[in-house]
């Protein structure tokens, strides 16, 4: 039986703590050889879809203000901005293409 062959508890914990490690390819290679013995699919899992969020006007022109100082390289202005946010109970995350605005 399965639970004669193998350690599946402390196979699944070697896993949990691997893929709490930063992303790599390495990592992801690990997982996919441990599934080969678990079979629990890992190559199947998709990431779900971001949960979209009404943000507040207030909120929104706060962002919009910090992109703007951001631009003029005031960052004093800029973290300040972002600190409001954060106790407004949102998170502002920079990206490439400017901003994305989650909540806390």
């Amino acid at each position: 039986a399965v639970e004669d062959d193998m350690n599946i508890p402390f196979a699944l914990g070697v896993l949990w703590e691997a893929v709490k490690l930063p992303k790599s390819k390495d990592i992801y290679k690990l997982a996919l050889e441990f599934d080969k013995v678990l079979g629990l699919s890992l190559d199947k899992v998709t990431a779900p879809a971001p949960e979209k969020i009404e943000v507040p006007a207030e909120v929104a022109a706060l962002a919009e203000a910090r992109f703007a100082a951001k631009k003029e390289k005031n960052w004093a202005e800029a973290d300040r901005l972002r600190n409001e946010i954060g106790e407004m109970g949102y998170l502002i995350k920079d990206t490439k293409e400017g901003y994305t605005i989650e909540l806390k």
